[in-house]
């Protein structure tokens, strides 16, 4: 396969992964723009010093420090994480202490902004063709990354065997209308788990890839092309335990399954089948943004919870408060709670609407838990508002 291209200095989503970069590097620097402000007092001063900052790193990753790429891309995000910090500093305080109309306000903004942002993770999560052809990659030497310890012997991708180094054009490594990629690799003299990620089979080029196989530890992993992976986000990682645990000379079939609701990973092999389903719900939507892979399983329901719950909790929060007198004799507002009603309106709609799977029991509870930890907080405030 060819190298990859070299990023150039004006670029500001720059590389494979670079949506993941760009939020990435905001979120970094916002701790350093609320301590500039806090320290400084003066907002300008201190999105002036997150700016200074952030293009001595840049100067120094351009001229001075090997392996690193400068880009205008950096810089730009630094910049907003600087300025974000700043802003929240003066808002929250505000937040906090809103009541009535204001926070009903916020609650229509929080709601309306979780809702948008669960439908675009319905689509980003699901699998999409890639716009180029792809090569095929056999246990390739890739950086940082252990070598496949066991021989190769053969690999069906949708029913089509190919060998390393052939190039398959898009629609021969995506079914429709199911968006289905199916991998079967066959495998003889396996050592055993590896201490890193190691590379079995993928379809890739410089600047996609379309699926990729591997082994980390005894676990088989997998992953494919998603819509996300069109704003340069992370694809989601699956992964089936114990599929390398005995090792030894009888081959083993590896394979896996990708649709629009599941990924299905199983390893047959002496006399012993082992399966793992991981069901493509919008609450795995936190995977795209992860700084590095983590393969994940259904295990890790608890996680999707966790990040339903934080989407909802803003809208719960201010829905709670809207509901707050600010007047001894006004009525409570209890319509200002419909921004909560849509959120969990569109996570129930968007599935559908994009074809993915619903979520589960476990991920509704942490919808529940936001709702509550919202309306707990929103008392407590409440209860030290002057």
């Amino acid at each position: 396969m060819p190298a990859s291209p070299a990023l150039p200095l004006g670029c500001i989503i720059c590389g494979s992964l670079g949506g993941v970069d760009f939020v990435l590097n905001i979120l970094l620097f916002v701790p350093l723009g609320m301590g500039a402000f806090l320290l400084l007092g003066r907002p300008r001063r201190a999105i002036v010093v997150g700016a200074l900052t952030t293009l001595v790193i840049e100067a120094l990753q351009w001229r001075t420090v090997p392996g690193r790429d400068a880009s205008f891309g950096d810089l730009l995000a630094n910049t907003l994480g600087a300025a974000l910090g700043v802003w929240l500093v003066l808002r929250v305080p505000v937040w906090l202490h809103s009541t009535g109309a204001r926070a009903r306000s916020n609650a229509r903004f929080s709601g309306i902004s979780a809702a948008a942002g669960l439908l675009i993770a319905s689509f980003a999560i699901r699998p999409a063709p890639t716009p180029n052809p792809q090569w095929i990659l056999w246990t390739a030497n890739r950086p940082h990354l252990d070598s496949f310890p066991a021989v190769l012997a053969g690999v069906v991708v949708n029913g089509q065997a190919v060998r390393g180094g052939n190039v398959l054009r898009p629609h021969l490594l995506f079914a429709e209308p199911e968006r289905t990629t199916d991998v079967t690799a066959t495998v003889n003299d396996h050592g055993g788990p590896t201490r890193r990620l190691a590379h079995i089979v993928a379809a890739a080029n410089p600047l996609q890839e379309g699926f990729f196989m591997g082994q980390r530890g005894d676990a088989l992993v997998f992953r494919t092309y998603v819509g996300g992976s069109r704003l340069r986000l992370r694809p989601v990682m699956a992964r089936l335990d114990g599929a390398f645990e005995a090792a030894g000379s009888s081959p083993i079939v590896l394979s896996a399954h990708s649709d629009r609701r599941t990924i299905v990973l199983s390893r047959t092999g002496d006399g012993e089948v082992r399966t793992a389903t991981l069901r493509r719900t919008t609450g795995l939507a936190w995977t795209l943004f992860l700084p590095w892979y983590i393969a994940v399983d259904a295990s890790w329901w608890v996680a999707n919870a966790a990040f339903l719950a934080l989407l909802v909790v803003p809208a719960a929060f201010f829905a709670s408060r809207g509901g707050t007198r600010s007047l001894p004799d006004e009525r409570r507002d209890w319509t200002g709670w419909w921004p909560v009603a849509l959120v969990i309106a569109t996570l129930a709609l968007a599935p559908v609407v994009a074809g993915i799977a619903l979520p589960g029991a476990g991920e509704w509870s942490g919808v529940l838990a936001g709702i509550a930890t919202g309306t707990v907080a929103a008392r407590l405030t409440r209860a030290r508002t002057p």
